[in-house]
């Protein structure tokens, strides 16, 4: 009985440990693709996707802000890119999360032809497929080049999720709020959302 007892805490120990490493290891990988990649007015991309992050009493949150006011420097900088606002109905919602995304970049000053709109995803996953849909639509010469634009913890898991779908991702990332313990809990979950995008999908 002590045997087994013994053997059960080092099994115990041993799984533990594999976890911690398996946390490391992907919380580096999310990190370290946390930055913007390098675009120039000859290699950029034509078509972001802004991928959607809910909404309150019609405005985008702080974090969906965040990834549409960093769109809006892009979508400035290279007037001849068009951009994929994704985003549906959420729970308790009257509009989509795309049509709350439009209204911010129009009063900013964006026209309704800088963008397509993506009204149904419900999620990262169905953000890119969707959006892909959306672009070979409008455009069926696309060439599969995307700017993923979301937030530093998100970028990695975005990107992964875009090459899955047969698209060549480059990554727009933009500073979360700084709210206490928020940015913490996000990479964590971003955690467990990599991890099931290697071992489930």
């Amino acid at each position: 009985k002590r045997k087994t007892c013994f053997l059960i805490k080092k099994g115990m120990q041993i799984l533990f440990l594999l976890w911690l490493i398996s946390f490391l290891i992907i919380e580096g990988m999310i990190y370290q693709n946390s930055s913007n990649d390098s675009f120039t007015e000859e290699n950029h991309p034509h078509y972001l996707v802004i991928l959607g992050a809910g909404t309150r009493n019609g405005e985008p949150s702080l974090v969906l802000q965040a990834r549409l006011d960093q769109a809006y420097q892009y979508l400035q900088t290279y007037p001849d890119s068009i951009a994929v606002l994704s985003g549906g109905i959420g729970p308790n919602k009257t509009e989509s999360e795309a049509q709350v995304m439009k209204r911010y970049l129009l009063k900013k000053g964006m026209t309704e032809d800088r963008f397509l709109l993506e009204e149904n995803a419900s999620n990262t996953r169905e953000n890119i497929a969707y959006s892909r849909d959306t672009i070979l639509s409008f455009d069926p010469a696309f060439d599969g080049k995307i700017v993923v634009v979301t937030n530093e913890f998100h970028l990695y898991r975005g990107k992964l999720i875009a090459k899955k779908e047969g698209l060549i991702p480059f990554g727009l990332s933009a500073k979360s709020p700084s709210l206490p313990f928020l940015l913490q809990n996000y990479y964590i979950r971003e955690y467990f959302g990599v991890l099931y995008e290697y071992m489930i999908r």
